[in-house]
């Protein structure tokens, strides 16, 4: 299906062929890094906005 899709474009076969190639090693990177993120990392970013007692965000908007 790919190839098809990739052959019936005529004119712009290597441009085609590098932005899927971009697209698909973007998307699996991003994956890759979603699924393997600290989980402490994710409720400490998940917490940030609420969270006002952090001393950091004190300082900040003081």
């Amino acid at each position: 299906m790919l190839s098809e899709m990739l052959q019936s474009v005529t004119g712009l076969g290597g441009y085609t062929t590098a932005g899927m190639v971009i697209f698909f090693v973007t998307f699996i990177v991003l994956t890759v890094r979603a699924l393997r993120v600290d989980k402490s990392f994710i409720s400490y970013m998940s917490k940030m906005p609420i969270d006002s007692s952090d001393s950091d965000f004190r300082k900040e908007n003081k």
